[in-house]
């Protein structure tokens, strides 16, 4: 699941190409052996280690063949395990809940280790210019080539898009560890998701969709929506956005475009929850059956 999730990721999210894919599923087995090596005490230390060591990799590989490696679509994405979205994501909520103390220090959490990764990223890119160029030539060209190292001149085109979405989909929504029965229907709002925020959609109507759509299978079959809306979030969250921001020369406005992004989805989600809602749509007859006590209908409410 993390190899196929990091692949999927580049093609879809950040515009690398195919060596990029297999680069990004290669790094995120590196990346999960270092988060199961190290203890959950240990998290900065193991972060720092995971990050700077795909750094340098990604970095050489881009340095040695720019037309062919992205640094930033391989660094990015072989991480996407430890970004910090769906933190953000909640602490906005939590804030606009009322619940002032637990959302802020959830969200100066999830900033802080989103900037401890941005930068171990770029440590560990500074370090690769210096071993592939020497250390004079290598800090010289780090700092008037590192904002080309972030785009890439040859991704896929969108028209294996249709193909790599539903591994992808499938592969992120194992990341939360379901039972197999529940990832086709995951899977399905992971790719609702994508298709309607690369069509253009705003992320409110994106996000509205996903826990509508989850809200409504839960009510009529039984089902928890919480893996169905984190599937579908997954590909909302600006848990990517934070680091692609963090590690390009220009910041402006990052904390007020994260916080915004974040509210609008946070937003969007619990509207498309109250849509679908009892108090709305009635309760559903089913659930009044005898024996029916141990499969009410388990909906996720922001």
């Amino acid at each position: 699941f993390r190899v196929l999730s990091s692949a999927g990721a580049v093609g879809l999210w950040f515009g690398g190409g195919f060596a990029d894919m297999i680069v990004s599923g290669a790094l995120s087995v590196f990346v999960a052996y270092i988060m199961k090596q190290f203890a959950l005490e240990e998290r900065v230390l193991t972060e720092v280690v995971a990050c700077f060591f795909v750094g340098v990799v990604a970095g050489c590989l881009s340095i040695r063949w720019p037309g062919t490696f992205c640094f930033g679509a391989i660094a990015v994405a072989s991480v996407l395990d430890m970004l910090q979205g769906f933190k953000v994501v909640y602490a906005v909520i939590e804030v606009m809940s009322k619940n002032a103390v637990a959302g802020t220090a959830r969200l100066l959490d999830g900033l802080l280790y989103t900037g401890l990764i941005s930068y171990s990223l770029k440590f560990g890119l500074d370090a690769a210019f210096r071993i592939m160029l020497g250390p004079t030539k290598g800090a010289a060209t780090a700092a008037s080539s590192y904002a080309n190292m972030l785009v890439s001149g040859n991704g896929i085109s969108e028209m294996y898009f249709p193909l790599i979405l539903p591994f992808a989909a499938t592969a992120w929504s194992g990341l939360f560890r379901p039972s197999y029965a529940e990832l086709p229907l995951m899977a399905f709002h992971g790719i609702l998701a994508f298709c309607l925020n690369w069509a253009g959609a705003p992320l409110f109507v994106a996000a509205m969709c996903v826990t509508f759509s989850a809200g409504i299978i839960s009510r009529f079959t039984g089902r928890e929506a919480l893996g169905n809306t984190l599937a579908g979030l997954y590909a909302l969250v600006p848990g990517t956005y934070m680091v692609k921001a963090l590690l390009s020369p220009s910041r402006v406005n990052f904390v007020e475009t994260v916080l915004f992004t974040a509210a609008t989805i946070g937003l969007g989600g619990g509207f498309g929850s109250l849509l679908c809602s009892p108090t709305i749509l009635g309760k559903s007859s089913w659930s009044f059956r005898k024996g029916d006590s141990k499969k009410k209908p388990t909906m996720l409410f922001f």
